[in-house]
C-alpha cells in the first residue's frame, strides 16, 4: 500500500518520490490540525504547514531523520486574474492556495500573475515570472496563451505545467495537465467492448476535439475485434446536427424505400392494401440502426441538440450503447437530456472531488468552478516535488514518476511527451445523476503505457 502525501513528508527523500497525493484523507487529516486558510489573492501566498502523521505501515530510522532545510522553490502561477475570465481565475487560485495550505508550504513560494486573459497578457506574465526567477510554471489557462508563451522564449529552460487541453503543447519542458480525449475514448471503447459492443458509430464536431476523439475511437476497435460502420461529422456550432444524425441512421434511404413501396399500393383498394398503407405511414422516421454502439463526444450545448434529436430517429439505449466523454462530466445531466438515462461515459473520478468540492466551500462559501481541481492538483504536485529533496526537483525525471500521484481527480502521471495520462471511471446516466458503472483504477500498475 503506498502511504499518503502527509505521511510521507516526515520520511527520508528516498521515499518520498513515490508520493501520492489522496485528495480525500489529506483533506480530512488537514482540517483537523490547523485553521482555515486567509480568503485573499495576493502576489505570494505564505501559509502555515500541515501537520505530517508517521505511517504504521513504513517503518523509519531508529534516530529522527533531521534533513538540512532546503532553499524555498519558486513557482509561478499565470492565470487571468483580470477581463473576461477574471473570476474563474481567482477561484483557481483560490483553490491553489488550498492546496499550499493543505499541505504545507514551506518550500514552496507561489508567485501569482496575471494574464488578464489575453495573449500579450499571458506574455508579459511570463517575462514576470522569468525575472522573479522561478523553477517551475503553473499555467496558463489557455493554450493560445501556452503558444505564444513559448514562441516569446521568455520562460526557456524552466519547465511549465499548462491546465490547456491543446496535447500539440506537450513537450520540450511543457507538461499537458488538462483533461484530454484519447484515454477516454479508449476507456469508454474497452467498457462498451466489455458489454457486448461490436459495431460502433461515431458522432462527432468538425474540429481538432472531433478528429481527435475519431482517431482514437479506431486505433482501440482494432485490439477490441470490433469495427467502425459509421463515422458522421457536423459544424462545431450544430446547425447541421440534423441533417448529420439523418446520415448517421440512413433515414433519407430508409425513407425512399417507404415511399416507394406506398407508390405500389397506389390505385388498390383492398383490405390488405390499406392496412399496408397505415402501417408504412406510421412508420419511424427511420429504420434499425446497424451499430450496437455510439459515441458521442460532445459538449453540453451541443448534447443538448443532439439528444431529442437521436431519440427522433430511434437510437437510445433500448437499441444502442450512448457512449460519451469527460465532456458529459456535468451536473443534471439525466435531468436535462432524459434520453441520454442509460448511457454511459468515461471521466475523471468523483470521490475525491467531491470532498474537495466540499472543503472549498467550507472555507470560500461556494462551489468552486469545475477547473479549480487543476490548479489544486497543479500546486499540489509542486509540493511534492519540492519536498523531494533532489537537486532538480521540477527536472524531467521528477515529471516521469512511472508510480504517479494521486490528487482529487484521481490518480494520474505525464508520459514522456508531457501528456497527462489518467485513471479513469465509467458512469452511467441516472434520472437523478450518474452512478459508478466501472469504478476508476487505484494505481498504474495493471494499466498500459
Amino acid at each position: 500500500m503506498i502511504p499518503n502525501l502527509w505521511q510521507l513528508l516526515a520520511l527520508r527523500p528516498s521515499l518520498r518520490r513515490f508520493a501520492f497525493l489522496a485528495g480525500t484523507l489529506l483533506l480530512a487529516a488537514c482540517a483537523e490540525t490547523v485553521s482555515e486558510p486567509v480568503v485573499t489573492s495576493q502576489p505570494a501566498v505564505e501559509t502555515p504547514a500541515a501537520g505530517s502523521t508517521q505511517s504504521a505501515e513504513t517503518p523509519l530510522t531508529q534516530s529522527p531523520l533531521v534533513p538540512a532545510e532546503p532553499a524555498r522553490s519558486k513557482v509561478a502561477l499565470l492565470l487571468p486574474l483580470s477581463g473576461d475570465n477574471g473570476t474563474l481565475g481567482k477561484e483557481m487560485l483560490d483553490s491553489a492556495q488550498l492546496a499550499l495550505f493543505d499541505l504545507g508550504s514551506d518550500q514552496v513560494e507561489l508567485l501569482p500573475h496575471d494574464t488578464q486573459g489575453t495573449v500579450a497578457g499571458a506574455r508579459e506574465a511570463a517575462r514576470a515570472a522569468q525575472r522573479d526567477q522561478v523553477s517551475l510554471v503553473i499555467g496558463p489557462l489557455f493554450g493560445r496563451d501556452a503558444q505564444a508563451i513559448r514562441a516569446d522564449g521568455s520562460i526557456a529552460g524552466i519547465p511549465m505545467l499548462t491546465f490547456s487541453t491543446d496535447w500539440t503543447l506537450a513537450g520540450g519542458g511543457t507538461y499537458v495537465l488538462g483533461f484530454l480525449p484519447f484515454e477516454q475514448v479508449q476507456r469508454i471503447a474497452d467498457f462498451a467492448a466489455s458489454r457486448g459492443s461490436r459495431r460502433f458509430a461515431v458522432l462527432a464536431s468538425q474540429d481538432s476535439y472531433g478528429d481527435a476523439a475519431v482517431e482514437s475511437l479506431k486505433q482501440e476497435l482494432g485490439p477490441l475485434s470490433s469495427e467502425l460502420v459509421r463515422e458522421t461529422r457536423f459544424q462545431a456550432d450544430g446547425r447541421d446536427m440534423e441533417i448529420a444524425i439523418r446520415s448517421l441512421t440512413n433515414a433519407d434511404a430508409y425513407q425512399q424505400d417507404l415511399q416507394a413501396q406506398l407508390q405500389a399500393l397506389d390505385g388498390r383498394t383492398d383490405d390488405i392494401a390499406e392496412a399496408a398503407r397505415q402501417r408504412l405511414q406510421s412508420a419511424p422516421p427511420a429504420g434499425e440502426p446497424d451499430f450496437d454502439a455510439l459515441l458521442l463526444p460532445l459538449s453540453p450545448a451541443q448534447l443538448q441538440v443532439a439528444a431529442p434529436l437521436l431519440a427522433k430517429y430511434g437510437i437510445d439505449n433500448q437499441r444502442v450503447m450512448l457512449l460519451g466523454t469527460g465532456l458529459w462530466d456535468g451536473e443534471g445531466l439525466g435531468a436535462h437530456q432524459p434520453g441520454l438515462v442509460g448511457a454511459f461515459f468515461a471521466a475523471a473520478p468523483q470521490d475525491a472531488r467531491t470532498a474537495f468540492e466540499a472543503r472549498f466551500q467550507g472555507v470560500y462559501g461556494h462551489k468552486p468552478p469545475r477547473l479549480a481541481t487543476l490548479s489544486y492538483d497543479a500546486t499540489a504536485l509542486a509540493v511534492v516535488l519540492a519536498h523531494d529533496g533532489n537537486a532538480d526537483p521540477f527536472g524531467p525525471a521528477a515529471f516521469a514518476n512511472a508510480v504517479g500521484f494521486a490528487g482529487v481527480d484521481g490518480i494520474f502521471r505525464f508520459d514522456s511527451s508531457g501528456l497527462i495520462k489518467r485513471g479513469l471511471a465509467v458512469y452511467e446516466v441516472t434520472d437523478t445523476g450518474v452512478t459508478v458503472a466501472d469504478p476508476a483504477p487505484t494505481s498504474f500498475q495493471a494499466l498500459t503505457n
